[in-house]
């Protein structure tokens, strides 16, 4: 009962870790975007370029175990992509 309990504190102060690391790393944003000189457009583009590096390892992963996803879920992946890369694009330039 120890150790279960033990591993559940312990995925809860590497959630909590995990959190507090996400907050200051978007806190930060704004600074490095105005701070780098690049067009807003540009800024944008290279946070989903490394964001969308990230995430292929995990997708291709699941692709291969699972198989193709169902046309709908690439169809909503494609235009959920479309709309927050818009709104990066908008942000990054009302920063910068």
């Amino acid at each position: 009962m120890d150790k279960t309990r033990a591993e559940a504190t312990s995925r809860q102060l590497l959630g909590y870790a995990t959190l507090t690391v996400a907050v200051i790393s978007v806190s930060f944003s704004a600074i490095f975007i105005r701070g780098s000189g690049a067009p807003g457009v540009v800024a944008a583009f290279h946070r989903m370029l490394v964001g969308a590096t990230i995430m292929a390892w995990p997708f291709f992963r699941r692709l291969y175990l699972h198989g193709r996803p169902p046309r709908t879920g690439i169809t909503l992946a494609l235009y959920c992509g479309l709309l927050l890369g818009l709104d990066m694009a908008i942000w990054s330039t009302s920063v910068s």
